[in-house]
């Protein structure tokens, strides 16, 4: 195993550590770590996600954190204009619309050749 891999699992290793220690201590009740309760959320997660995807090079990590922040927002500032059965569709348009903006990243079969063959 090289020193790289090593030192990544050990990150891991403590990320996971600190996660759960601070899910368990709001499962009892024990606020240890004085995080607000959006932190806990699906939407938070989503964001860091998106994060983790953008810095390691991978630009759909962007729409991890829009999503994530869109219902972040709507959960958290306006939760009483705002339900997320009304919403959920947005989550299918910008997947489409992903979808259809993402470059095609196969090669081409052509092999170089740029005829049209009909």
């Amino acid at each position: 195993m090289s020193e790289q891999t090593k030192e990544r699992r050990n990150w891991i290793g403590v990320s996971l550590l600190v996660i759960g220690a601070a899910f368990l201590s709001r499962n009892f009740n024990l606020d240890l770590f004085h995080i607000p309760d959006y932190v806990y959320s699906w939407e938070f997660l989503l964001m860091a996600i998106g994060l983790i995807l953008l810095l390691t090079g991978r630009r759909s990590g962007i729409a991890f954190i829009a999503i994530g922040a869109f219902f972040l927002y709507t959960n958290e500032i306006m939760s009483a204009m705002y339900h997320f059965g009304s919403w959920w569709p947005i989550i299918l348009i910008i997947l489409g619309v992903i979808l259809l903006l993402r470059p095609a990243t196969r090669p081409s079969q052509n092999n170089g050749d740029t005829s049209v063959n009909r």
